[in-house]
C-alpha cells in the first residue's frame, strides 16, 4: 500500500514562487549552446563537470560555487566548467543520505519532500545567480525534472538508472545535454542502447498523461567504470573502452574520473586524468573522442558524517577545493603533474 503524506506544489506554482530573471534564462541558454558545441567537437575546449557528490548544505554549496567560478574564469579559454550539483542520491540498499530533495535539513535526517523540492530549485537558482555558473543535476526521479528544467543546463542519468525505460524516455524529451552512465556491470552495448533510446522520439505515460518526445540528439555516453560480481572496481577510461562506445554511439564521450574509474578513491581522480592525458598524447583519436570529464570535488576533501566538517561530502569522498584548483589549472596548462 502507498499512503499519501503530503501534496507537493506543482512545477508551475514553484516556478512562480522561485522565479528566474530573464537575463539569467538567456545566460543559461548560452551555456547550453557552449556545451553542445563541445559535445559536437565544434568547440576545441573540454567540458569539466565539477562539484560535490551530493549537495547537502546550501550555504556550503554556494560558497563552493563562488570559489569554483573564480577558477573557471581563469581557464575559460580551454575548459568550460559546469557545476555538478546533485540534489538526490540513489542508495543501493535504501539506506543513508538521499540528498537535499529528501532531507533539506541534512543534520536532522527528517524527510520532507515538499520542502526538499523547493530547496532543490532554490539552490540551482542561487548558484547561477550568485556564481555565474550553471548546474548539472542527476535525473534520479524523472518527475522531479519539471521543477528545475528551466535552470539546470545538464542532466546525468546514473549507473543504476541507465537501463530504466522511463529514464531513457524522459531524457529523450529534455532540451539540455544528458549524459548517460554505463550500467554497474559495465556493459557498453547496453549503454549504447540507452543513448540511442534517448536520441529517439518516444510516446509514454508520464505524470498521469500520455506524452510524446521528439528525441534528444545531445544525449551521450558517460564512462564511470564498473563493478565485478565480487565487488572489484574495473576502470573503463582507457583507449579501447572510449573508442568502442564512441563508435557504438557515433559521438563524443564524457569520462567520470571518480567512482570505479578511480576505485572510489577521490585522490586517484587526479591520476586518472593524468593517465587520460598521456593516452591522448599518444592517440590523437582518443583525445578527439573525449569531450570532457566529471570530477567529484567539494570544499573539504574526503567524506564524513553531517556536521563533521564544513563543506565535506556526506556521500562519496571528494577532492578538496585546493586540490581541485591545482588540477584544473594544470589541465588548462597542458597537464603534467
Amino acid at each position: 500500500m502507498i499512503s499519501t503524506l503530503k501534496k507537493i506544489s506543482s512545477p508551475r506554482a514553484l516556478k512562480e514562487q522561485i522565479p528566474i530573471d530573464p537575463k539569467l534564462a538567456a545566460a543559461r541558454l548560452d551555456a547550453i549552446s557552449q556545451i553542445e558545441a563541445i559535445l559536437r567537437g565544434e568547440d576545441g575546449r573540454k567540458l569539466f563537470i565539477v562539484g560535490p557528490c551530493s549537495a547537502d548544505d546550501p550555504n556550503a554549496a554556494i560558497d563552493y560555487a563562488v570559489r569554483l567560478s573564480r577558477v573557471a574564469e581563469k581557464i575559460k579559454d580551454r575548459i568550460f566548467v559546469v557545476l555538478r550539483m546533485f540534489t538526490a542520491k540513489p542508495r543501493t540498499r535504501g539506506e543513508g543520505y538521499m540528498g537535499l530533495l529528501h532531507t533539506p535539513d541534512a543534520p536532522s535526517g527528517e524527510v520532507n519532500i515538499a520542502e526538499g523540492i523547493a530547496a532543490m530549485r532554490r539552490l540551482h537558482v542561487r548558484v547561477a545567480s550568485e556564481s555565474g555558473l550553471f548546474t548539472a543535476d542527476e535525473l534520479l526521479y524523472p518527475e522531479a525534472v519539471r521543477y528545475v528544467d528551466d535552470i539546470v543546463c545538464y542532466f546525468s542519468v546514473g549507473t543504476r538508472s541507465s537501463d530504466d525505460q522511463l529514464h531513457r524516455f524522459v531524457a529523450s524529451g529534455l532540451d539540455v545535454p544528458v549524459g548517460i552512465k554505463n550500467p554497474l556491470n559495465g556493459n557498453l552495448d547496453s549503454l549504447a542502447a540507452s543513448v540511442r533510446t534517448a536520441r529517439n522520439g518516444n510516446e509514454f505515460l508520464f505524470c498521469g498523461e500520455h506524452v510524446r518526445t521528439f528525441g534528444n540528439d545531445r544525449a551521450h555516453p558517460v564512462l564511470r567504470g564498473s563493478v565485478s560480481a565480487n565487488g572489484e572496481h574495473i576502470p573503463n577510461y582507457g583507449y579501447e573502452s572510449v573508442m568502442k562506445i564512441s563508435s557504438l554511439c557515433g559521438g563524443r564521450v564524457i569520462v567520470d574520473v571518480g567512482h570505479s574509474n578511480s576505485g572510489k578513491n577521490e585522490n586517484k581522480q587526479c591520476e586518472v586524468l593524468r593517465d587520460m592525458w598521456e593516452i591522448a598524447k599518444q592517440k590523437q583519436e582518443y583525445g578527439s573522442a573525449v569531450a570532457g570529464v566529471m570530477i567529484e570535488s567539494y570544499i573539504a576533501g574526503g567524506s564524513g558524517a553531517a556536521g563533521s566538517m564544513y563543506g565535506r561530502s556526506l556521500t562519496d569522498g571528494c577532492l578538496s577545493f585546493e586540490d581541485t584548483e591545482r588540477l584544473l589549472l594544470r589541465a588548462s596548462d597542458g597537464m603534467p603533474s
